[in-house]
């Protein structure tokens, strides 16, 4: 499925990420991705870009999203795809 946010869309960020990770996921929303949706548990998805996955969880009444993890799909470190050291 596409998950598309408007550009003033309420992310929540309960695990404190950098900040250049999270303007990365407010920016992959804003320009639409393709989500993968979590059979396990509702309005959980996966998004994937540049070597990372991240899992958030997008509520149905609110609309807020929180990014609930990040991890590396190919061995690169995504502290490093966002600009830091890893």
């Amino acid at each position: 499925m596409l998950l598309r946010m408007n550009s003033d869309f309420v992310m929540e960020n309960p695990r404190s990420y950098p900040e250049e990770v999270t303007e990365k996921v407010r920016c992959i929303l804003v320009a639409g991705s393709e989500a993968h949706p979590d059979p396990h548990r509702p309005d959980f998805c996966e998004i994937e870009d540049d070597g990372c996955s991240y899992y958030l969880y997008v509520s149905p009444i609110s609309g807020h999203v929180t990014l609930v993890a990040q991890w590396s799909r190919a061995g690169v470190s995504c502290r490093q795809q966002a600009g830091q050291a890893a």
